[in-house]
């Protein structure tokens, strides 16, 4: 939903008192999410590949997933030039609802960097 575009999608895949740190500051709740998501430049385009997926502490409504994030970064969402920004190791804490599974917390470690020009 993210590299869609949708940050209300995004956003709604949080319980209502779920984490996301992101980018050093802690976000809680769906609608604190959806706000840091809404203050993106409206022409950035994002592609978010994971790797290396394992998931732990796995019970009958939860579970942790822990990968390696790339972030990939456009200008637009039409073809222009785009670079890998971020390198992430992250670890993501989730719970099975009635609605789906959504994100009790988010958490990622930055590995590498490029400085957006």
């Amino acid at each position: 939903a993210l590299d869609d575009g949708t940050a209300g999608e995004a956003a709604a895949l949080f319980l209502p008192d779920g984490t996301w740190m992101r980018q050093g500051r802690l976000l809680t709740g769906p609608a604190a999410v959806r706000a840091a998501l809404d203050e993106r430049p409206a022409d950035r385009a994002t592609l978010h590949l994971f790797c290396n997926l394992r998931l732990s502490a796995i019970t009958d409504d939860g579970c942790t997933a822990t990968y390696g994030l790339f972030v990939n970064i456009g200008d637009d969402a039409g073809g222009g030039t785009g670079r890998m920004l971020a390198l992430m190791t992250c670890s993501d804490h989730v719970r099975r609802t009635g609605q789906g599974w959504r994100f009790a917390s988010r958490t990622a470690s930055l590995r590498f960097r490029n400085a957006l020009a």
